[in-house]
């Protein structure tokens, strides 16, 4: 009798269950999953440090902002928005049940801050191609961003110092749709972190835009009452940017470019 010829294992896919099948260099679907319940913790954890304890500014904010871009960058558009999305409720229950009151519960948009990042985030850091094309990626992020300022400009325009910021994110945006950048740990001096402004960038608005427009809807802001905020607010996104960044490549450094991919 012949001997059977047995075939070679393939080394393009590792085989861990059916459920949980990962390409080799990627994150399987219980990594997925494992990394998306810490970040909602974490999340809701340090949705308990107030940022103007940090910036040493009149912040109603806190520290999570510095959390919502990483949700997209890590998990990629659907996953980012799924965890995004329970990290929001999770704070709201942390927040109210610590501290008593709670910027989710005064501003209930706020609760989908994070989820609104990790989506437009993780299309933008991994974009979705049908036929070479990319039809879910950062411009995706750039109409959104758009629609704000158009939202904005159109009830409370004497503001518009306040929406200058979205108008760079949106561009931001529109310029990842034509080009692709890689995270890379290897990178040196101050490029190590620049590679994730761009991601950190339109995490940061897309998640303050849920602030932004409870203050038109919900607190009948005006033009004139945005005009105070805006240094506070350049502060802040400035200092979560920047922390966004150095958390991502500090993971990038532990858990190599193998999660972001």
């Amino acid at each position: 009798m012949e001997r059977e010829k047995k075939e070679p294992p393939k080394n393009r896919l590792i085989t861990m269950t059916e459920s949980d099948l990962q390409l080799e260099g990627g994150t399987s679907e219980s990594e997925a999953m494992t990394i998306g319940v810490i970040l909602a913790s974490l999340y809701a954890v340090v949705a308990l440090i107030p940022l103007n304890t940090l910036i040493g500014m009149g912040s109603i904010l806190n520290l999570a902002i510095c959390i919502a871009p990483i949700f997209g960058v890590i998990l990629g558009g659907a996953r980012g928005f799924v965890y995004g999305l329970i990290a929001g409720f999770l704070a709201l229950t942390l927040t109210l049940g610590v501290i008593g009151n709670s910027i989710y519960l005064a501003a209930p948009p706020t609760i989908l801050g994070p989820a609104l990042a990790g989506l437009l985030v993780g299309f933008a850091a991994r974009p979705r191609s049908i036929s070479g094309k990319r039809v879910l990626g950062p411009a995706l992020a750039a109409i959104y961003l758009t629609i704000v300022i158009i939202v904005f400009m159109t009830y409370c325009a004497t503001g518009w110092p306040f929406i200058i910021p979205y108008v760079f994110a949106a561009l931001t945006a529109l310029a990842l749709q034509f080009m692709h950048i890689e995270f890379k740990a290897e990178r040196q001096g101050v490029w190590r972190y620049l590679q994730f402004i761009p991601f950190t960038l339109i995490g940061a608005f897309a998640d303050l835009s849920m602030l932004t427009l409870s203050a038109i809807f919900l607190f009948g802001f005006t033009g004139e009452v945005f005009l105070p905020i805006v240094p506070v607010m350049i502060v802040e996104r400035t200092f979560s940017i920047v922390l966004s960044s150095i958390i991502l490549y500090a993971l990038l450094l532990a858990f190599g470019e193998r999660i972001f991919s």
